[in-house]
């Protein structure tokens, strides 16, 4: 099953594996996904990888064993919300 935005095309595999392709080249918001989604579930093999760094696309590929992919997708981007709002608050509190 595929899904196709102006920005990200979404190829479901099956339950426990997602393809998701973003037509931008830029691995800002993959690295720290793939590195919150293998911190925290080990029974997950997550990648990206970019075709060309200049004109893309960039694909982010997520295998799990046990947890449905959309549900470890979603979590890990919960996580680092999380992780920016304490981050945000600290530094209102504690910058002058």
């Amino acid at each position: 099953e595929q899904e196709m935005t102006e920005d990200m095309e979404v190829i479901e595999r099956s339950e426990n594996e997602l393809e998701l392709v973003f037509k931008e080249p830029s691995t800002t918001f993959l690295d720290p996904l793939v590195s919150y989604i293998l911190k925290y579930n080990e029974d997950v093999l997550a990648t990206y990888s970019v075709d060309h760094v200049l004109v893309g696309p960039a694909r982010l590929i997520i295998r799990s064993k046990t947890k449905p992919a959309k549900e470890v997708l979603i979590s890990a981007m919960e996580k680092i919300m999380d992780d920016l709002e304490k981050m945000r608050n600290e530094i209102k509190s504690q910058v002058k």
